[in-house]
């Protein structure tokens, strides 16, 4: 068949080891180029997942930076209330008539505003209300302490804190008891 087009016969055992080595060589180098494209691709695809991927913890960490902002501000307004002797690491609240008693780490103030309206504006504050008149940030408790079915927090000013029922399962799932 092959002597009809070409005009000459094809020895095939002859042809055969000329011909290997050649089809070897071209054969490897279609498969490199094949392999390498493939490759290229692939990172391509993992380049534009990783910029996809950095694109959006980009946006989460502006969204986060802008709310700590305001967290932050909203905290620096509320200690500016304190005078400056009084400013320090704030450790809890608590409710006095129609005062609310500010403890830090430098001491206590009393301010004339309701323990609703502070915590409002210390809503990023890590802490949390342990009873209907007390707010504790997390950083200040030392212990818990449970005598029969009541609960107190004790705080690094040796603050003994209560904790009403209501706030009991909200101390507990807080602070990792």
């Amino acid at each position: 068949m092959a002597g009809f087009f070409f005009d000459h016969t094809l020895h095939l055992a002859d042809n055969f080891l000329l011909a290997l080595p050649n089809t070897l060589v071209i054969g490897s180098i279609i498969t490199f180029v094949s392999m390498l494209q493939n490759h290229v691709n692939h990172q391509k695809q993992q380049l534009e997942q990783s910029q996809h991927v950095i694109e959006q913890s980009q946006k989460v960490i502006e969204q986060h930076q802008q709310s700590r902002d305001t967290d932050t501000i909203q905290i620096e307004q509320f200690m500016g209330l304190l005078p400056l002797e009084k400013r320090g690491q704030l450790l809890c609240l608590e409710m006095d008539d129609h005062y609310l008693k500010v403890h830090t780490d430098k001491g206590q103030h009393m301010l004339l505003m309701r323990l609703k309206d502070a915590l409002m504006q210390l809503e990023g504050f890590p802490g949390l209300q342990t009873h209907r008149s007390w707010w504790v940030a997390n950083h200040a408790v030392v212990s818990v302490n449970k005598e029969n079915r009541k609960m107190s927090l004790l705080l690094t000013n040796h603050l003994e804190v209560p904790v009403s029922r209501t706030f009991v399962e909200a101390v507990k799932a807080n602070l990792a008891l």
